[in-house]
């Protein structure tokens, strides 16, 4: 191994446990989240460029439409910010699907399990009487043979 392939092996890692710190479970997410502050930062940093300096009457409708793009791109920005909802509103709803199958799943093997029990009950009672009446057929024979 060359000392270069060592010292990116070393670093990828690292970079990864401050995403993971950071709530980015990967470098895209994180990037995404950058590119979205400074849409933000451009949008706040071009509203007052415009505050402090005029802007010529031939311009106007071209400045209306940048910044009328700029604003898109904010909404846009603020959904990664904030986090895509979603996104994460289909991910929890197939969590919560895939729970629903798996709760099913158990309780079918649920029912399955209790009425085996019942039928195993069922057939515990029926030996325990065929067993009295063994025992009781057995005393009276042995009463009849030995009479005490």
């Amino acid at each position: 191994m060359t000392h270069e392939h060592m010292s990116t092996v070393s670093i990828t890692p690292k970079k990864n446990l401050v995403y993971k710190r950071m709530g980015f479970s990967s470098n895209n997410q994180y990037r995404h989240y950058v590119g979205s502050v400074v849409v933000v930062v451009a949008c706040i940093v071009l509203v007052c460029i415009l505050v402090f300096f005029p802007v010529p009457q031939e311009n106007k409708g071209v400045i209306d439409i940048i910044i009328g793009t700029f604003i898109a791109g904010v909404v846009l920005a603020m959904k990664v910010i904030t986090g895509d909802t979603d996104e994460k509103t289909k991910e929890m709803q197939r969590r919560i699907e895939d729970a629903e199958k798996e709760t099913a799943k158990y309780k079918e093997k649920l029912d399955h399990l209790s009425s085996e029990l019942e039928s195993t009950k069922t057939l515990l009672v029926q030996l325990q009487k065929d067993v009295i009446k063994e025992l009781a057929l057995l005393t009276r024979h042995k009463n009849r043979i030995n009479p005490m």
